[in-house]
């Protein structure tokens, strides 16, 4: 610029040489020595003075022009958006700092995460050594299991043939009765050509209904429960049910009348309960619950069983030697023996219902009523009634029962023990 300036304000040659002179700056005078190096030593610099300025713009010009050629982007306008991006270069540099933090947080974390692999893997290999145990246990579990199947079959076919050799036997024993039966019928027929007076004189026997009247009532009875012991031996199980059940219901109507054949009444107990108890059914829950039935009336003819042998002064072979179907023995053999099959099938009695099994055992209801009736019919100086009053009375006491003692007999005509069935009208 100055030395534009100088150009400018120089004139034509010849004019103002001496004002141009005033203008420049002097210089200091050269020495002989100082003129002789520069004749000496060529000028390094070809250009003159005014080209140098323009040849630097050129150069940085066509270096910048490399620069962006040399980016990478396929067209010019990429070129200088790349250019232009490189203005936020700080920024890049700073997020460079915080992509090394999230490398370094990252390998942290990587570390925590091999460190629970690895423990994971440690657990999974002991999970594994426990799983190889517990399969080899299961292993053992199911050879035992396998060997206790069959043993559980092998006691089911052993079971399967005592109950056949047990519905042999019952067969076996209804035959005897039968048979029993038709030749105490021979005998019957036999003793009718004889006189009374004669078996009694003689000593050939005992009368044909055992303690019972002679009379068609009873007579009758017999042949009922005989038609009965057919039906149900030829296994028509219904019709020998309701025959004997119709029996009973009109041979008991009248207690006192009842009372005087107590053996026919027992007798017809004894075969209402074959009819049930020899009827094998397939399903097990219903052979379990006949056999259960048939028990009850087992239980009842040995009630009537117990009042003819009282009332006969123990004459068991005025019992055993009559035409009804029943001995005091024979009584006792098929108790054993309903008990000892409802004892194969399951446990004796019932079992606790859903609902029950959640009841507590001092469960009670407000409005229901519970008494106790107890008939002790002994003489004034019996200990007996003194001890079961005090025993019931306690008892009551404890569960909040009403206890109802009688000590008077209601009446004569039949043993005490049936008086505590009237005392609880």
């Amino acid at each position: 610029m100055f030395r534009r300036r100088h150009e400018e304000l120089r004139g034509p040659p010849g004019e103002g040489e001496e004002e141009t002179e005033s203008l420049l700056y002097k210089e200091e005078p050269i020495s002989e020595h100082s003129k002789d190096s520069k004749a000496k030593t060529p000028s390094r610099c070809w250009l003159p003075p005014s080209a140098r300025g323009p040849l630097a713009l050129a150069t940085v010009l066509a270096t910048l022009s490399f620069i962006v050629w040399t980016l990478p982007a396929p067209t010019l306008l990429g070129k200088l958006d790349l250019l232009r991006q490189s203005w936020r270069l700080n920024k890049v540099l700073d997020e460079a700092a915080d992509l090394r933090k999230q490398i370094k947080a990252a390998e942290l974390e990587k570390a925590d995460l091999e460190q629970a692999l690895l423990s994971e893997k440690l657990r999974s290999d002991s999970l594994q050594e426990r799983l190889s145990a517990s399969n080899g246990t299961t292993e053992s579990s199911r050879t035992e299991l396998s060997n206790q199947q069959d043993m559980a079959g092998g006691l089911r076919s052993s079971n399967q043939k005592l109950q056949g050799e047990l519905d042999a036997e019952r067969t076996a024993r209804l035959e005897i009765l039968h048979h029993l039966q038709q030749l105490k019928k021979s005998e019957l027929a036999e003793l009718k050509e004889v006189p009374v007076e004669s078996q009694v004189a003689d000593g050939f026997g005992f009368p044909t209904l055992g303690s019972c009247p002679e009379v068609p009532r009873w007579q009758e009875l017999l042949q009922t429960i005989n038609a009965g012991a057919e039906a149900f031996k030829s296994g028509d199980f219904g019709t020998a049910k309701v025959l004997l059940a119709d029996a009973a219901e009109s041979a008991t109507k009248d207690e006192q009348q009842a009372f005087t054949c107590s053996l026919g009444i027992s007798a017809l107990y004894r075969a209402l309960a074959y009819a049930y108890c020899s009827h094998v059914h397939g399903n097990q829950r219903i052979t379990r619950r006949l056999n259960q039935i048939g028990l009850r009336f087992l239980h009842l003819a040995m009630n009537w069983l117990t009042h003819a042998f009282v009332t006969t002064n123990h004459n068991q072979a005025l019992i055993d030697g009559s035409a009804w179907p029943i001995g005091i023995q024979e009584i006792n053999n098929d108790l054993t023996s309903v008990v000892a099959a409802l004892q194969s099938s399951g446990t004796m009695g019932h079992s606790p219902t859903a609902a029950g099994k959640s009841i507590p055992h001092d469960f009670r209801l407000p409005d229901l009523r519970i008494a106790i009736v107890s008939l002790c019919a002994y003489p004034p100086d019996h200990p007996l009634p003194r001890f079961s009053s005090s025993n019931q009375g306690t008892y009551a006491a404890r569960h909040g029962y009403t206890c109802d003692t009688t000590r008077r007999g209601l009446s004569t005509c039949v043993l005490p023990c049936w008086n505590c069935l009237r005392s609880f009208g």
